[in-house]
């Protein structure tokens, strides 16, 4: 059982397995009794040198410019819509409008940071620049509308 999983966690031999018909072709080539000639085991030995441990890209902080869309993408109006909610809802918690809109963008910059640091591997793995003005976008219109509401 341990030998199954250290072949698992090791992967799979570095070069492919060795068929009947290449030995057989290697025989036929070289011929059965030649003592110099490099027989089917000797040219195995020197087969392809064992690969490198599959490593993780590399961890970015920032999804790439390419990847990141619009601005008018559902991801954005989510995050603009749900930063707009999270403000109003903290100021009729009894939150001042100041700390409502704080608490906002508390949420954003901490989404981002999950994003980034905590995501899986190439699961949308960095932060957004664009859920970022997002989120600015979605405080302004709840900040609009708290100087509304308050006057």
């Amino acid at each position: 059982m341990l030998a199954a999983c250290f072949a698992l966690s090791v992967g799979p031999p570095a070069g492919p397995p060795p068929s009947r018909a290449a030995s057989v072709a290697d025989s036929v080539a070289t011929g059965p009794g030649d003592p110099g000639a490099a027989g089917p085991s000797d040219s195995m030995a020197a087969g392809p040198a064992p690969s490198a441990p599959l490593e993780p890209p590399p961890r970015r902080f920032w999804v790439p410019r390419s990847g990141e869309g619009t601005l008018l993408d559902p991801d954005r109006r989510m995050h603009a819509a749900a930063t707009f909610n999270i403000a109003l809802d903290l100021r009729l918690a009894g939150a001042s409008p100041a700390a409502s809109l704080m608490g906002a963008a508390t949420a954003g910059v901490l989404k981002e940071l999950h994003d980034s640091l905590l995501r899986p591997a190439g699961a949308g793995q960095g932060a957004s620049r664009l859920d970022l003005a997002s989120d600015a976008v979605g405080l302004a219109v709840a900040a609009l509308v708290l100087h509304l509401v308050t006057r």
